[in-house]
């Protein structure tokens, strides 16, 4: 969470970021204000691992974001010790080199929720446990994505419901808040639009060539299927292929 709330923050600069995340280390040892810190700095500097002197010394964010308020209200947690070998753990991942330059990479805050939220919204049109040719699963995905960005432009909301969901989590049922669009404006237009193109007798013929990369192959393997006959010859019990063996080998049994 912090993580995250680092990469939506930071604006794309990297060294805010950077900053931003490391500040974790000040919060979880009670230290809420670090920019004149000597102590800890130094602390830190004994601390630090890799070829780059992570974390910096702090330049563009001095103090923890959340109000004083807060503060005192979390002094009765069991905040952790410079000296403490679970900080030093911590410590030793948050500001490893190798990972701090991945971190850089968030700078920009790119995830890929609508992308899973329009997959999921494709599942309600197309399940996975039946089967569709090219044409219909190409319009149908056009149909999904036309809702989809519905959803996103649509700023009006007919309501929400609470839905009890268990969590693998928390190991626990929680309650959680679904919200409801508007998904039938979009839907009769489509269907009035329809209707007038029957009225004209207008038929139009789905081109699915410019949504398909390369031809669709019949099989998976590439092997094209031999005949009956073929197969009915190379069929053959255990006890023929047996007595095969043996006359290919010349044995015999006496009578």
């Amino acid at each position: 969470r912090y993580f995250w709330w680092s990469c939506r923050e930071c604006k794309g600069n990297v060294d805010l970021l950077i900053e931003m995340f490391h500040s974790c280390l000040f919060h979880i040892l009670d230290i809420h204000n670090w920019g004149r810190r000597r102590k800890i700095h130094s602390q830190f500097g004994e601390l630090r691992v890799g070829s780059r002197p992570y974390p910096t010394r702090p330049v563009l964010m001095k103090q923890c974001y959340h109000t004083q308020h807060c503060h005192r209200e979390g002094r009765e947690i069991p905040w952790f010790n410079v000296e403490d070998e679970d900080f030093k753990a911590v410590f030793k991942i948050i500001t490893g080199t190798k990972f701090t330059n991945d971190v850089k990479k968030c700078s920009k805050f790119i995830h890929t929720g609508k992308l899973e939220s329009f997959h999921s919204l494709k599942l309600s049109y197309l399940p996975k446990s039946t089967g569709f040719t090219m044409a219909t699963t190409v319009i149908l995905t056009m149909l999904a994505a036309i809702q989809n960005n519905t959803y996103l432009k649509s700023k009006s909301k007919l309501g929400s419901y609470i839905i009890r969901q268990w969590s693998r989590a928390n190991k626990e049922y929680l309650i959680k808040e679904r919200t409801v669009y508007d998904d039938t404006t979009f839907k009769k237009e489509i269907l009035q639009k329809t209707f007038l193109n029957l009225s004209r007798k207008e038929v139009y013929h789905l081109n699915i060539s410019p949504y398909v990369r390369k031809p669709i192959p019949k099989t998976f393997h590439g092997k094209s299927a031999p005949s009956r006959e073929e197969l009915q010859a190379k069929k053959q019990s255990r006890l023929t292929q047996s007595q095969k063996n043996m006359n290919n080998n010349n044995i015999s049994f006496p009578l």
